[in-house]
């Protein structure tokens, strides 16, 4: 197990990533050591990454809204002049009442549309034999996963990186947070409907919708579906003989006894 600096909690020593082969954009992540982060707006959830969190009521002062917007702004923007910074504090004020309890959805279109602008997100899995994520993420069984160090891929990456929270409950910090929490509680919350996914999330500033270029020592296996073709088989363990030929392959099966999928290692 990993520990990650960044969240509280452990990590899995691998974490995985189902893809499609007849995908070109999916292929890269093999050919082109590519790891998509997506926009939010490109995520299945609509909700995702948008849950609401409230501040605690007695910080939200106009003074202590202000200096948290300041900040807020100059973690995003650095070399942003102060007069610049003046004009977009004095604009979010005006967009949004934050005295009313309602405030955080009247915020939400503003904080989507920076979120969409600044933030990539990559969602990955704790396990490789997940029959729903096979279903939803793999073409019913018949595309491919990778499984990645995560202690690696987190160094990698240089995101922040942790297990998704499943949970309908509300979400209160501490307006002047200096850690990642304000992050977590915005962008590591699903529905509790989707905990099926096990979700393990990795988000980082200035990569929204754009490939991140992991190492090579990132990727440790692939994992062939169960009801993937032949010649897709064929022509991902080409692939992997030519750009990562160090790593192991496993075609995935279905144990009868025990109704899991488990993985058998091939010899290339």
């Amino acid at each position: 197990m990993t520990k990650n600096t960044d969240f509280e909690g452990i990590l899995p020593e691998r974490v995985y990533k189902y893809r499609i082969w007849s995908d070109p954009y999916h292929k890269k992540i093999l050919t082109h050591d590519q790891l998509f982060f997506s926009k939010q707006e490109k995520l299945n959830d609509p909700f995702d990454a948008l849950f609401p969190f409230h501040y605690h009521e007695d910080q939200m002062t106009e003074e202590n809204v202000k200096l948290k917007l300041e900040q807020t702004i100059m973690n995003l923007k650095p070399n942003i002049s102060r007069a610049d910074l003046n004009i977009l504090v004095s604009k979010r004020m005006e967009e949004v009442n934050f005295h009313n309890s309602d405030y955080w959805i009247e915020a939400i279109p503003t904080f989507k549309k920076m979120v969409n602008e600044n933030i990539g997100i990559c969602s990955l899995a704790s396990q490789y034999n997940n029959h729903g994520l096979w279903t939803h993420y793999g073409n019913c069984h018949k595309g491919f996963c990778l499984g990645f160090d995560s202690n690696n891929l987190y160094n990698s990456t240089g995101g922040l990186m942790g297990n998704v929270i499943y949970s309908d409950n509300e979400n209160i910090v501490d307006l002047f947070d200096e850690g990642p929490n304000g992050l977590i509680v915005a962008l590591m919350l699903k529905s509790p409907q989707l905990n099926f996914e096990s979700e393990i999330r990795i988000a980082k500033v200035g990569m929204a919708g754009k490939p991140h270029l992991y190492k090579n020592d990132c990727l440790k296996e692939v994992i062939l579906g169960t009801h993937i073709s032949d010649y897709d088989k064929d022509q991902i363990i080409a692939a992997i003989k030519s750009y990562h030929p160090t790593i192991e392959v496993y075609q995935l099966k279905m144990e009868y006894s025990s109704k899991k999928l488990v993985k058998e290692r091939i010899d290339l």
